[in-house]
């Protein structure tokens, strides 16, 4: 995978559009140049037992292992931004037990709404 680092710790943050403010950044980190595909969540899934779902795209475009990756969770994300980081030697970059306890009230959350939703409209007339 090919990466470009991303950097200019201390820029200042753009103010004139919306969201506002945007834009600064206080580190340098690298990112990867193309987007991840359908190919490369499917070899990772096979060498690291990652379980890690794709979106059934035939109806908008197609599933072509050159495709763009589609319908991944961002905890899936971080595992296979952990797997390539590990796989390679390196440190994993998010610790996936603080992940879930982080975004676990967020989950929470849209499930009792997903609830609530469906139980209301299921009383209409």
């Amino acid at each position: 995978m090919d990466f470009t680092t991303i950097g200019n710790p201390g820029n200042v943050a753009d103010t004139t559009g919306r969201p506002n403010p945007v834009g600064a950044v206080a580190y340098t980190y690298q990112i990867g140049k193309y987007e991840v595909s359908r190919d490369m969540i499917t070899k990772a899934n096979s060498l690291g037992n990652l379980g890690i779902s794709l979106s059934d795209m035939e109806h908008h475009g197609g599933n072509g292992s050159d495709k763009p990756a589609t319908g991944i969770h961002f905890h899936e994300a971080a595992k296979f931004v952990n797997w390539l980081n590990t796989s390679s030697g390196n440190q994993a970059a998010y610790n996936l037990d603080e992940l879930v306890k982080k975004m676990r009230p967020e989950f929470e959350k849209v499930i009792t709404d997903r609830k609530s939703t469906r139980l209301n409209s299921s009383h209409r007339l």
